[in-house]
């Protein structure tokens, strides 16, 4: 899609002004996803900020009759992605007051909490302690009560990527109102920005993969400070496949 729409950039950029040059180059991806949102009768989250950001880009651009300011369309998405990654650090705890869950409480979990909840739908478990009853939990709710290596994982791992889509909006600025060409402008943007989204996804895995050797480890620990068992179904013991 990048390669696409650069290409179709500097074709237009021959026949016409860079800001209109750039416009058109915008527009097949944008109308694409606009066909989509009808044909499924389905606006998302992200297509709504996409379609914002190329219109508060365009905007801007016309405003201040700087084609370089259209640089931003991609980033004001990525900028308020990132904010909102970072709102959901904060630990709010409050009462629901209204609905079906009147009575419980709120609390704001970081956002990666909940993408790691619907990536991996891994159900349910049973915890069986030393004279207890066995009881069932949700996998993702006994990890982030009882684990604290999970909870930093989630913690860390939101603030990072927060951090880092709102660190490529300052980028892209500094970029923006670099003295590089236009042409320059648009090539090294896509580039840079590809290269440091890959790093930074590397950078995840590895990450990640530590997170996760720790985390076990952290179970069996609490296994053998409580005397207990985590099971599946059958009362197969389970906590190697815990995570």
């Amino acid at each position: 899609v990048i390669g696409r729409a650069m290409s179709l950039f500097y074709i237009l950029d021959k026949y016409m002004e860079p800001l209109y040059a750039l416009i058109l180059a915008s527009l097949p991806p944008l109308m694409k996803m606009i066909f989509f949102a009808i044909v499924k009768r389905r606006l998302e989250v992200t297509g709504f900020l996409v379609i914002f950001g190329f219109g508060a880009s365009v905007m801007i651009a016309t405003l201040t009759h700087n084609p370089r300011m259209l640089m931003l369309e991609k980033s004001f998405v990525t900028l308020i992605i990132g904010l909102f990654f970072l709102v959901t650090l904060i630990p709010l705890k409050f009462p629901i007051c209204c609905g079906a869950r009147k009575g419980e409480r709120f609390e704001m979990r970081p956002l990666n909490y909940l993408f790691i909840k619907q990536m991996f739908p891994l159900g349910n478990i049973w915890v069986v302690e030393t004279n207890q009853e066995k009881r069932e939990e949700d996998k993702f709710q006994w990890l982030w009560r009882e684990i604290s290596s999970f909870r930093v994982g989630c913690y860390v791992s939101t603030a990072y990527w927060g951090c880092f889509m709102s660190l490529e909006f300052v980028a892209k600025l500094m970029l923006i109102f670099s003295p590089m060409s236009l042409d320059a402008l648009v090539l090294w943007s896509n580039v840079l920005g590809l290269s440091a989204l890959g790093v930074a996804f590397t950078i995840n895995i590895l990450v990640s993969r530590y997170g996760i050797i720790k985390m076990k480890k952290d179970v069996n620990n609490w296994a053998l400070i409580n005397d207990a068992d985590i099971v599946k179904e059958g009362d197969q013991t389970c906590l190697e496949g815990l995570l």
